[in-house]
């Protein structure tokens, strides 16, 4: 199912129409709903994610997202993480917390 044998591999021959109704109906029924992943498959991702290299303008982009400062009700924060702990939240989960109130809590730009 690698490449060309892959019926997906050409994604451009899809019309923009029919890319719409996979995306809504993802959001409708998302795959993982419900589930969770069994403790060996968590140890796969665990390794793979150990084993995973980034360049070093990876690792400055990833830094600079973190190190953005964050407007929210309560006033303006210099990271995720303060934010986050502010807040009693999981800093890895913030950004999801951000998003479902985009009006509140947004990233100043520089």
């Amino acid at each position: 199912m690698r490449g060309d044998k892959n019926p997906f591999h050409n994604s451009s021959c899809f019309s923009t129409e029919h890319r719409r109704k996979i995306s809504e109906s993802l959001l409708r029924n998302p795959p993982m709903k419900g589930r969770k992943h069994t403790e060996e498959a968590r140890a796969k991702i665990k390794e793979k994610r150990r084993l995973q290299v980034f360049t070093k303008e990876q690792n400055e982009k990833r830094a600079k997202s973190v190190s953005k400062k964050i407007m929210t009700p309560a006033g303006i924060f210099e990271s995720r993480k303060a934010a986050a702990e502010f807040y009693k939240k999981d800093p890895s989960c913030f950004n999801q917390f951000m998003k479902s109130r985009p009006k509140e809590y947004y990233y100043i730009k520089k």
